[in-house]
């Protein structure tokens, strides 16, 4: 019975939120796909905010999702803004 309880658990859902703000990143920069990849950003985003708080081993993963969801959303912002600016000006 004691092994059972020493069995670590994983952080499930930092390694998520990483996988998913990973798979979101590179479909930022497309503008018209983007907005489909918002979906997996937004979960990634909740995802590792609630690993980093949750589970002290993987820590680090569900904070290099964090960072990457961020940058992501910022990705979003600049490119969405750069496709409306051009559609405007032609």
């Amino acid at each position: 019975m004691s092994e059972i309880n020493q069995i670590k658990k994983s952080g499930g859902y930092g390694v998520a939120g990483f996988i998913l703000a990973l798979i979101s990143f590179p479909f930022m920069f497309i503008p018209i796909i983007n907005t489909f990849a918002f979906v997996p950003w937004v979960l990634g985003l909740i995802f590792s905010s609630v690993g980093s708080g949750k589970n002290r081993e993987n820590r680090k993963l569900s904070l290099a999702g964090l960072i990457i969801s961020i940058v992501s959303f910022l990705v979003y912002l600049s490119m969405n803004f750069l496709f409306t600016a051009s559609a405007a000006a032609s």
